[in-house]
Formats: C-alpha cells, sequence, structure tokens
C-alpha cells in the first residue's frame, strides 16, 4: 500500500511538472505570436506609408479617380504642381441604400508630393472635406485611445508627438495604463522609447474621429 502511495506521489509530481513545462511553453509561443503580430503591423503600415485617405469628396459613377483627385488637389487645395500616383481608388465598397461618400486612397509615387498635400492641409480648415495618413485597423483604434490625452498636452502647451500608435510627452513614452508606462519607461532603454527613432507618421488624428482637417 504504501509502494503505490509512494509512485503515485511521483507520477502526480510527474505530471505537475509536465504541465508546467506546457505552461512555459504556452507563454513562448503567446510571446513569439504577440511580437510576429507586430512584425506584420510594423510591414503594414511602412507598405502605407505614401497613402493618404482624403474625405468628403462627392462621388459620381464611372469617375476618373486620378482626375477626381487632381482637381480637388488644385480648386480645393491651392496645389497647381502636377503629382503622379501609383493607384488612386476609393475605400471600401459602395453602399447604395445610403448617401454615404467613400474615402479615396492615393498612393502617391514621390513622398514629397505626399508631404506636400498633407502640409497643405490647412485649407481645409472649416470645410467637410479632410485628409489623414492610412493606418491599419489596429493601429487606428489605438491611435483612438492615444488621442484624447495628445490633445489635453497640446492643449497644455506640453511637448507631445503621436507616432504611429505610440504617444510621446516630453520625450517619455506614455501609456494608456500609467503604472505600466513608468515601470516601462525605467526599464526600456533611451533608444527604444526616443521619438526620433521611429518614422515620422505622427501628430495626426484618428480617421474616425480626427478634426475635418489633419
Amino acid at each position: 500500500m504504501a509502494e503505490n502511495v509512494e509512485t503515485l506521489k511521483k507520477d502526480s509530481i510527474a505530471i505537475v511538472s509536465q504541465v508546467s513545462d506546457c505552461l512555459e511553453e504556452m507563454k513562448r509561443l503567446h510571446f513569439v505570436n504577440d511580437e510576429l503580430h507586430e512584425q506584420v503591423l510594423d510591414l503594414q503600415v511602412r507598405s502605407m506609408k505614401d497613402n493618404v485617405l482624403f474625405n468628403g469628396i462627392p462621388e459620381t459613377d464611372d469617375e476618373d479617380m486620378e482626375n477626381v483627385l487632381t482637381d480637388f488637389l488644385k480648386n480645393q487645395m491651392k496645389i497647381e504642381k502636377c503629382m503622379t500616383f501609383a493607384r488612386v481608388h476609393r475605400l471600401g465598397k459602395r453602399d447604395t441604400r445610403t448617401d454615404r461618400v467613400r474615402p479615396i486612397v492615393a498612393k502617391f509615387e514621390c513622398f514629397k508630393d505626399r508631404e506636400t498635400v498633407r502640409r497643405s492641409s490647412r485649407v481645409l480648415k472649416d470645410t467637410h472635406y479632410g485628409i489623414s495618413e492610412q493606418f491599419p485597423p489596429v493601429i487606428v483604434e489605438r491611435r483612438k485611445q492615444l488621442w484624447p490625452k495628445f490633445k489635453e498636452a497640446k492643449r497644455r502647451g506640453v511637448r507631445a508627438s503621436l507616432v504611429v500608435d505610440k504617444l510621446f510627452i516630453e520625450g517619455r513614452r506614455w501609456y494608456p495604463d500609467s503604472e505600466r508606462a513608468s515601470s516601462a519607461n525605467k526599464t526600456r532603454s533611451p533608444a527604444v522609447d526616443n521619438p526620433s527613432k521611429r518614422p515620422r507618421h505622427h501628430d495626426q488624428p484618428p480617421r474616425e474621429s480626427r478634426d475635418r482637417h489633419a
């Protein structure tokens, strides 16, 4: 009897050890999966770096998208320069049951042209038009969470920048979870959290909640 109990104890210890190993492996796989997910997001962001979203441009049947956009740039944004596009199209499928105007996505051949358009967006203030950078949906949701804090910092005159899905206030990374922010800023190296080391996609409001101008 005592021998059987001892055997059961050993088997139980072995099972606990195996379960513990399985849990550790699951944690490792979750970490790897998260890393891969972030890498894919980064590739998507980079693939959209030449893209601009144009909102509010009237939609018609059989429209020539390049001509529509060229006319908009010239007449509404007062940009006379001739710009070339790799691709111009409406975003999403048209719903004939509503009057919703689909945004236009334009991929510029030249990044300088894209920046010229973005910097000229001030002329759209107080109009029903709007432009913004394009980001993957996951990034858009993250930016929406950070946008109120970014606007609050700007109102207070505090130096702040929104770089893709990362908010920096006075040069330090800010997280929605303030406790995690404090911990992360103590452990992260300056090179990781330095906004000057990141791609400069910043200070743009989320597409769904931004003002009517960039």
